[in-house]
């Protein structure tokens, strides 16, 4: 059996460590066939396409109709589990936490990036109804293309296949975005979660702005109350905690990839009280800006 089928109880979690341990690749697919697993998490991104047949895919406490086509983009410490089997294949992308930290400044630039990577998650855990993305035509054939690609190269160790493997998964998640923005754009269904969805892009693309919850509910089309009450459902959280969270994450990449200060980071993320942002990436990261640093500098 494929180490990759089971989390075991004495290891929940696929990790960064085990997974892409011994190995300078940020990526690694490979295409599971005839699937299933039980219920498991990773501590990395994953992006999963249905290739051939229809399950079933467990998310959280939801369960979704899976067929050929299908994409689940699965952030870090998510359960779920798939049922299938027999002619039911799933092409997997595991993408490594350094692969997003490295890259992170480009994958945002793309079409809908926020909203295929962490807002749609969010709302395929609570809600039964089609939002994700299927692919088709075009844009099917080249995803499984490009993940045959990345496995052959994967499997030799040079700096050259490492380079041109992180390559083809940019192009990967490219393609996604871009196939994102243009079903979300067009599809009839589900407005008010549509709504919704704009409001947590408005959040990551105008973190480093004053954002209060009215503008957040008007891009909802949802009254104040029904607005927080809705976010809580969706992300499960309070809106302000979530904005704290994402700005915490951006000022994380910062610190890791510029040499600017903790202050000019705390003004650049929306903070505009250096010791507040301090006290904040405390709470979130459990230790000070400069230590994050320092810490992340050893490890590389």
């Amino acid at each position: 059996m494929n180490s990759y089928q089971i989390a075991t109880a004495e290891q929940p979690y696929f990790s960064d460590a085990t997974i892409f341990a011994n190995s300078a690749a940020l990526t690694r697919a490979f295409v599971m066939q005839d699937y299933e697993i039980g219920m498991h998490a990773q501590e990395f991104f994953e992006i999963n396409i249905i290739t051939r047949g229809h399950g079933i895919h467990y998310i959280e406490h939801n369960l979704l109709p899976a067929e050929c086509g299908d994409v689940f983009i699965l952030p870090p410490n998510i359960q779920h589990g798939y049922t299938g089997g027999a002619g039911f294949d799933v092409a997997h992308l595991l993408i490594s936490n350094q692969f997003m930290k490295k890259y992170l400044s480009e994958l945002q630039t793309l079409p809908a990036f926020y909203l295929l990577f962490n807002a749609e998650p969010l709302i395929r855990q609570t809600n039964k109804q089609p939002l994700f993305l299927s692919l088709s035509g075009e844009d099917f054939e080249k995803t499984k293309t490009i993940f045959q690609q990345i496995n052959q190269l994967t499997e030799i160790h040079s700096a050259a296949t490492f380079i041109q493997s992180n390559a083809l998964s940019i192009i990967l998640i490219s393609i996604l975005c871009s196939s994102y923005a243009e079903q979300f754009n067009t599809t009839d269904i589900l407005k008010e979660d549509e709504a919704f969805m704009q409001a947590l892009a408005f959040i990551h693309e105008r973190f480093d702005e004053k954002i209060n919850i009215s503008t957040l509910a008007s891009i909802a089309k949802l009254s104040r109350s029904s607005f927080i009450r809705r976010f809580h459902e969706v992300c499960h959280m309070p809106p302000a905690t979530y904005l704290r969270k994402v700005r915490i994450d951006a000022a994380a990449h910062m610190l890791t990839n510029t040499n600017l200060s903790i202050s000019e980071i705390a003004l650049r993320v929306g903070f505009y009280d250096t010791s507040h942002f301090v006290r904040s990436f405390i709470r979130d990261k459990n230790c000070s800006p400069n230590q994050y640093r320092k810490k992340v500098d050893v490890l590389c």
